[in-house]
């Protein structure tokens, strides 16, 4: 699998590696230069995959802080607003679309309420 040589690449692969259930030991092959000598180096240079498992790790606590911080951050600073939706988090995109679903049907919500409370 061809990924980028940081954290996110590191998480992609090893996500991957995990759902399929897969064991067998793996080797990494880390290409900084398209050249074909360079390529040939890193091919006579293939490091165990376990030797990146912090990098794995790091990646995996930076991808579950940006969603606790950016779920939890985002409903809780919208709530206090009182209107509109406002995104809090390093990573937006995903929990504004999100946040405004729930945003809508917490809205959604007390209206019926209000309208089945009515004398």
């Amino acid at each position: 699998m061809a990924t980028d040589a940081g954290r996110e690449g590191e998480l992609i692969f090893r996500y991957l590696y995990h759902y399929t259930g897969c064991a067998t030991p793996f080797v990494r092959l880390r290409i900084c230069s398209p050249t074909d000598k360079a390529i040939r180096e890193e091919l006579r240079n293939l490091e165990a995959g376990d030797k990146y498992e912090n990098l794995y790790l790091a990646a995996k606590a930076r991808s579950e802080s940006d969603c606790l911080v950016g779920i939890n951050g985002t409903q809780a600073l919208s709530i206090a607003a009182g209107h509109g939706t406002y995104s809090v988090g390093r990573v937006q995109t995903w929990y504004q679309e999100r946040i405004s679903l729930v945003d809508g049907l917490r809205l959604d919500a007390q209206t019926e309420r209000r309208r089945y409370l009515r004398p």
